[in-house]
């Protein structure tokens, strides 16, 4: 008798619909119906299912790299290769295969270190990965969805943001107040507004894609000062902020500087942009996701204010 794993990529689809679109069946069951295609010439007796999460924890050592970057980068790329800390297998999986499965877990070189025992075996009852249902949720079925959220705009359309901003404060709710018309206008327009002549920005998450980042480029681009500061170790943004901040460090004429830090920083993201025409600088302060993609039942604030120069830390 032989034993033998079949790894589902993660770029497949976790539910297939029929062809009859009367509904959607497990990608699982789907292999476990056609494994004779898969191993022709064998006879299956039996097929279970399992799914393995690996530490994300990175092993950086910092007081010896000579780049950052090139060491959060390199260590990412280790990730999926990372010790098992849980494995959620189907019910019906018999003891004997649990204990083949745990054992050949426990021969990884990751797991050589802190290897997973009995106690780290967790039998479902049905469908494995129940997140997995995000994609049924994802349908374009309007009729069973919720009407979209739709922030406010609490800053007035079709005036400066920052003759709005010289006559009073402003503090911003998100989601109820849209991140688009308000931190993400900010940022944009100092990029295009030819009296501001520097931009200074901490980014923590920007997201996929990020207008905020495009905006920077293009002030760079344009000659501003441009300085960013990139938190690397953004827990499973780090490839994300990776490539933004090489985009940053390759804008244009240099006048863009990127700082990178592998350290947890508090999650708060200063920003100010200074103006040629003005004695002082506007400012804004908030959590450092820069992104209009965060999470509606995680609310945070953002204050933006004119700042004196000497007011900026």
């Amino acid at each position: 008798m032989h034993f033998a794993y079949l790894k589902v990529p993660e770029t497949v689809p976790r539910f297939v619909k029929l062809a009859d679109e009367s509904g959607f069946v497990a990608v699982e069951d789907v292999i476990r119906a056609n494994l004779s295609q898969v191993y022709p010439g064998r006879l299956v007796e039996e097929a279970y299912a399992f799914r393995v999460t690996r530490g994300a924890d990175l092993e950086l050592d910092e007081q010896h790299a000579v780049s950052l970057l090139q060491v959060i980068e390199e260590e990412t790329k280790r990730r999926p290769y990372g010790a098992a800390v849980r494995v959620e297998i189907a019910g019906e999986m018999p003891e004997a295969v649990r204990e083949l499965l745990l054992r050949e877990l426990q021969f990884e070189e990751a797991a050589a270190s802190s290897p997973p025992g009995a106690g780290d075996l967790y039998a479902a009852d049905g469908l494995l990965d129940l997140g997995a249902v995000r994609e049924l949720a994802g349908l374009p079925l309007p009729d069973l969805d919720y009407p979209p959220h739709r922030g406010g705009a609490p800053i007035e359309e079709g005036r400066s943001i920052f003759a709005i901003l010289a006559e009073r404060d402003v503090l911003v709710h998100h989601p109820y107040d849209a991140f688009e018309s308000t931190v993400q206008r900010l940022v944009v327009e100092a990029a295009d507004d030819p009296d501001v002549v520097a931009i200074k920005l901490t980014l923590y998450r920007a997201g996929g894609r990020s207008e905020i980042v495009d905006a920077l480029l293009r002030a760079a681009a344009r000659g501003k000062e441009v300085f960013v500061f990139v938190e690397l170790k953004a827990r499973f943004d780090e490839e994300r902020n990776i490539e933004w901040a090489k985009k940053l460090e390759q804008a244009a004429s240099g006048s863009c500087t990127v700082w990178s830090s592998s350290r947890p920083t508090p999650r708060r993201r200063s920003w100010c942009a200074a103006s040629a025409t003005a004695s002082g600088a506007t400012c804004t302060s908030g959590p450092g996701t820069t992104t209009p993609r965060r999470p509606p039942s995680t609310p945070t604030w953002d204050s933006c204010r004119p700042t004196p120069s000497s007011g900026l830390t």
